[in-house]
């Protein structure tokens, strides 16, 4: 259960950086305090919006500049464990792609639908439901005393089949509402997540060691990566925000449905499926941490400006919310969600561990 985060874990330790302060503090103030640093980005879309439309070309790159620094951080062991914990695999895919998904169409169906009747935020929540997991999310499962390791070899997977998966769980959960451009967002997904990783781990081949070297920044230049992309995906939409400023809260409402949703069904999921309780932790942080700078990208790409609002604003819902939860297990680690004892009564293969 004490994994160590994904900068400072198995021979990344070995790196003198590991342990430099300077590098703690980078990790702390930018990754974990990614939440913070959203709703500061946010506002900077509307103080700044011709500095952030600026910015806008140049959005891809940075999405891709970020997956490929999780890239870098990636071992052969990540892989194998693939092979060594199927279950746990297996379990988090289903979350990433189908129950963080409902959780999405749970809450835009509450908001956008019977509320708003805005199929573009729709499409644009569905999208992130659909997203692969985020990078946080294996720091988030180590502060929460879940299985890091794991998440890592899960959110290296599921970013590999996104390029398959996001478009046709878009499509089905989407596809009424909105037309959904199954095939061009294969090809976006596929040059935006999956040619980043695999030309990290090239790069990782052939220059080992100063890889390694760098190791421990990678999480922290990740996010870093993401500053940028926030501000500049959301500058065409600031207009229609000032005209309709509710939507912003309703927006928030939608995020937190689904987060809160999404938690609670993975963890559940993780349960069902019969792993400890380190492993339905990194369920749950893996579902409800995901890749938004991607999601947000290809909901601009497809969908129009609007449709890339629930994605920025869960970057900043989805942060908060896993590391308090985090923070929570990390304080009170016999922890438990309500109604395990009960599930094993009727499904004796739940674990209590």
């Amino acid at each position: 259960m004490h994994a160590q985060p994904l900068a400072a874990s198995r021979e990344h330790s070995e790196s003198p950086l590991a342990d430099t302060p300077l590098v703690k503090w980078l990790n702390r103030i930018i990754v974990v305090g990614f939440g913070a640093w959203a709703i500061l980005l946010f506002a900077f879309s509307f103080v700044a919006t011709d500095l952030a439309r600026v910015l806008n070309p140049y959005a891809n790159y940075l999405v891709m500049l970020s997956i490929f620094s999780m890239g870098l951080t990636l071992q052969g062991a990540d892989f194998l464990r693939i092979l060594r914990r199927p279950r746990g695999i297996v379990a988090i895919l289903i979350s990433d792609y189908l129950v963080a998904t409902i959780a999405a169409w749970i809450a835009g169906m509450l908001v956008y639908i019977l509320i708003m009747n805005n199929p573009a935020l729709f499409v644009g929540q569905i999208l992130q439901g659909a997203g692969p997991g985020g990078a946080a999310s294996a720091i988030q499962t180590w502060v929460g005393r879940g299985d890091a390791a794991l998440t890592v070899s899960a959110t290296a997977v599921d970013t590999l089949i996104a390029p398959l998966l996001l478009p046709l769980v878009t499509l089905l959960f989407a596809g009424a509402f909105v037309q959904v451009p199954v095939l061009e967002m294969v090809v976006q997904t596929a040059q935006l997540a999956v040619l980043p990783v695999l030309a990290a781990l090239v790069v990782k081949r052939l220059a080992t060691r100063q890889v390694e070297y760098i190791t421990p920044i990678l999480p922290a230049a990740g996010v870093l990566c993401l500053w940028p992309v926030f501000p500049a995906i959301l500058a065409p939409a600031i207009p229609l925000l000032l005209r309709q400023l509710e939507i912003i809260p309703l927006v928030a409402l939608a995020g937190t449905i689904q987060v809160v949703v999404a938690a609670v069904l993975a963890y559940f999921v993780g349960a069902l499926a019969g792993v400890s309780e380190a492993q339905r932790r990194s369920i749950m942080f893996d579902t409800t941490t995901q890749n938004s700078g991607l999601v947000a990208v290809l909901a601009g790409a497809n969908f129009g400006p609007l449709a890339v609002v629930p994605a920025v604003v869960y970057a900043v819902i989805m942060n908060i919310f896993s590391f308090a939860l985090a923070g929570y297990y990390r304080a009170n680690p016999d922890a438990r969600l309500p109604g395990i004892a009960a599930l094993r009564r009727v499904f004796p293969w739940v674990r209590e561990d």
